[in-house]
């Protein structure tokens, strides 16, 4: 468990239920919404209460997977803004929020996060290669889509009546540049295809 609350969480399974039930032992109440999830021993603290809960496991699809990903993606991006918004208050602004609770709030949600992806990375393993393809040459054709093209003259005043004229020369133009990158955009289309398709048919295990 994430260091902000403490404590310990035991975790006992039951493979005799359809379901996974665990008995979680954890330190202080605000941090029960840790009980929610599979979470893992770490150092033995003053324990104050018991829970049983029941965790229920549901497959879905890669394509969902990222989805929720990125869910969770915002989920943690806004409970940080609100730890870092509430963590100093003066005294004639207090604060109405719990920020502890909202620190475990965060740490649970970021625990969700990183298994999500290590589920997702592992299930994708099988198409690792063409992941990586796919994301070179996507940044491939941005940096192309991003380079200056600029050609012709410029006029640049030196002074009140003083001007000086350059030339802009682009060794490669706009249309050019389209051109060079047509093959890598059709193999992006059908790198990305073929990733759709295999994340669609391919499912994870995740607790929810």
């Amino acid at each position: 468990m994430p260091a902000a609350c403490g404590g310990v969480v035991h975790i006992k399974e039951n493979t005799n239920t359809e379901l996974e039930e665990f008995q979680v032992l954890g330190q202080t109440n605000r941090c029960k919404q840790h009980a929610n999830h599979k979470f893992f021993s770490t150092t033995t603290t003053n324990l104050d209460y018991t829970t049983n809960i029941v965790i229920k496991q549901k497959n879905m699809n890669i394509a969902k997977a990222l989805k929720v990903k990125n869910r969770l993606i915002g989920e943690v991006t806004k409970l940080q803004e609100i730890v870092r918004r509430e963590n100093s208050r003066r005294n004639d602004n207090t604060s109405k929020v719990d920020v502890a609770a909202m620190l475990c709030q965060l740490d649970d949600t970021r625990e969700k996060l990183i298994q999500l992806k290590a589920a997702i990375a592992i299930a994708s393993a099988a198409i690792s290669e063409k992941l990586v393809r796919l994301s070179e040459k996507k940044t491939y054709v941005n940096w192309i889509d991003s380079l200056p093209t600029r050609d012709g003259k410029e006029k640049v005043a030196l002074g009140t009546k003083e001007v000086e004229t350059y030339e802009w020369k682009a060794y490669y133009n706009r249309q050019a540049l389209d051109e060079l990158v047509i093959g890598e955009r059709k193999a992006i289309e059908k790198l990305q295809d073929e990733v759709d398709e295999f994340n669609a048919k391919t499912t994870i295990a995740w607790v929810e």
